[in-house]
């Protein structure tokens, strides 16, 4: 089932869905599993409004979307495939500037200047958790007029697409982390019991909607709040 609950900031959405835990938590406390997907500065606060309210529940988790992947990835084993770390990220980025450095149109001095691959590991990362395709994005830049731009364009994606062949079923990196967890989703126990609550989202990015999708194929429930 998938319920909407939808209205105005301060009309008490969040209430509602607290409510409507407690209600599942003293009909069927052990045989559900809750999880409240929430923006991470919000969690701990529900948190502490949920235990206020029933004493606590060890099967009732708030959530962030990173947390919950990870939680997704450790129950079925996808957290076994290695993680790059972001110094490790700067360091793989680095070795790649150094292998096409003659092929950089547009990065070719940036390239060599102090805090690049970080402002780099920033634009990759950007690129992979809005799933933009490599191939797709190459070929824009044969569409464009502008000749800075489309350099800059041609630079970024030989750059990304390196970067992704790099990591090619070897490792995961933390900005597709949400992309893994949703490839996994049909393989969770746990979800297919799961009661599901989300909230204080205004927008979902790319990987986030793929989690979506799959939460609502394999969830018991779901209730998703959304402003108007």
């Amino acid at each position: 089932m998938l319920e909407i609950i939808i209205g105005r900031a301060g009309t008490g959405k969040t209430f509602y869905c607290l409510e409507t835990m407690k209600k599942i938590l003293a009909n069927s406390p052990l045989q559900t599993e809750i999880f409240f997907l929430l923006p991470a500065y919000q969690t701990y606060r529900a948190e502490l409004a949920l235990f206020k309210d029933t004493g606590g529940a060890v099967n009732a988790r708030m959530y962030s979307f990173q947390r919950f992947a990870n939680q997704i990835l450790e129950e079925v084993g996808g957290a076994i495939v290695p993680r790059i770390s972001e110094i490790g990220r700067r360091l793989l980025l680095r070795k790649i500037l150094i292998n096409r450095s003659k092929d950089l149109l547009y990065y070719e001095r940036s390239a060599k200047q102090r805090g690049f691959v970080e402002i780099l590991a920033r634009e990759i990362a950007d690129l992979r958790t809005y799933s933009v395709d490599a191939e797709k994005f190459s070929e824009l830049a044969a569409n464009i007029d502008d000749e800075e731009l489309k350099n800059k364009i041609h630079d970024l994606s030989i750059l990304y697409e390196d970067f992704r062949n790099s990591l090619a079923d070897k490792q995961n990196d933390e900005s597709n982390l949400l992309e893994h967890a949703a490839d996994l989703i049909k393989n969770s126990k746990s979800i297919r019991r799961a009661e599901i609550f989300i909230d204080g989202f205004i927008f979902f990015d790319p990987q986030q909607r793929k989690i979506l999708r799959e939460i609502f194929k394999y969830a018991k429930n779901v209730h998703i709040v959304l402003p108007m």
